[in-house]
């Protein structure tokens, strides 16, 4: 390839992966977003949540589904840029310019950076806040006694609680304390509470604690109760959504919080390594994409490379989300299973990358 050539290039090919993903983006958007409103029909009909609350409610859970959604758009994306090249002979003259399999991936992969780090940005800024958001939004208009709450371990004690405010307030807070041979001593329930800054302490208001000895249960009731925890409101609030929606900065914190308290951690470690290798992730798409449309007009025609490709990319993505799920089995270090999609599939690209020159 000439060197004349590679400036032209750089704004040609890049851009064009970046628009076509972009149009891809769009459209996978509108369809979940659709899918979405089917999903919650019943909520329009609720009177406690109206079309107003329900549409918030809607827009809120997009950044969640954008962050989903992005690499598949980003290689179906490539995809079609890439076979409308070779459908128009473009490719075939470039390839024979001299510019080879290894030039072609980098420019392909420098719009996949692009798309990784606007998709990073989208994780660590705009989905953990719109989460909490949806969630404290679901948990404030659901039915007394249906919210699940937020179950987390402090020491030796087992607490639930029932939602958090955006100001840091707790409401409905059971706190379940066992001794060191786990047998339940008390159970406290609290209607609210608030964290004190300045002394570090929770503030619980109107407690109840049923106290348990082998004789009697003993009632104690108070206005006001000091709680002395490990938790504070930041790390209530980032929990309140899942671990894939965190930023990485929660998840390191929650992670640390975890080991203080002897509890396995592996699902949100595999969380984090998830997030952090990102890009890691949309360069093995950028390596995928390229097989597929190297080999046009030779064996296979070029829509069904490009449907065989967007399949392997969405098998990437269930691969990526059943990683997630197999951090709990604790069979491979938090690392190796957040890594293993991403490696078995960069090991069939290279292969595919040889089978293809060799064709």
């Amino acid at each position: 390839m000439k060197t004349y050539a590679m400036p032209v290039l750089w704004r040609w090919l890049p851009w064009g992966v970046l628009r076509w993903s972009a149009l891809v983006f769009l459209t996978l958007a509108g369809v979940v977003f659709v899918f979405d409103v089917i999903d919650a029909i019943d909520r329009f009909a609720d009177s406690r949540w109206g079309v107003r609350n329900t549409l918030y409610y809607l827009a809120l859970l997009q950044p969640g589904r954008w962050y989903e959604i992005a690499p598949i758009a980003f290689l179906i994306g490539a995809l079609a840029f890439l076979g409308q090249l070779a459908r128009h002979a473009e490719l075939m003259v470039l390839r024979t310019s001299g510019l080879s399999p290894w030039q072609l991936w980098r420019y392909v992969a420098t719009a996949g950076l692009v798309v990784a780090g606007l998709t990073m940005a989208v994780g660590e800024w705009l989905m953990p806040q719109s989460e909490y958001a949806a969630r404290t939004l679901s948990a404030r208009l659901r039915p007394e006694g249906k919210s699940p709450g937020l179950w987390v371990r402090d020491g030796t004690n087992f607490v639930n609680i029932t939602a958090v405010t955006p100001d840091g307030r707790l409401g409905g807070v059971w706190i379940y304390r066992l001794d060191e041979a786990h047998e339940l001593q008390a159970i406290a329930a609290a209607r609210s509470g608030f964290y004190d800054a300045t002394q570090k302490v929770w503030i619980l208001e109107e407690v109840s604690e049923r106290r348990f000895t082998p004789e009697r249960i003993e009632l104690q009731v108070e206005a006001r109760r000091r709680w002395h925890s490990e938790l504070i409101p930041e790390t209530l609030q980032v929990l309140w959504v899942e671990p894939q929606r965190m930023t990485l900065a929660a998840l390191r914190t929650y992670i640390d919080f975890l080991r203080r308290n002897l509890t396995d951690a592996s699902r949100y470690e595999v969380a984090w390594w998830r997030k952090l290798t990102l890009p890691l992730a949309f360069l093995t798409l950028s390596a995928l994409a390229l097989p597929f449309v190297l080999r046009h007009g030779r064996t296979v025609a070029l829509g069904t490379q490009i449907f065989a490709g967007t399949m392997l990319g969405v098998g990437y993505y269930l691969a990526n989300q059943t990683s997630a799920h197999l951090g709990a089995l604790q069979l491979l270090p938090p690392m190796a299973v957040a890594l293993l999609p991403t490696g078995v599939f960069l090991v069939l690209a290279a292969l595919m990358w040889r089978w293809s020159e060799r064709r």
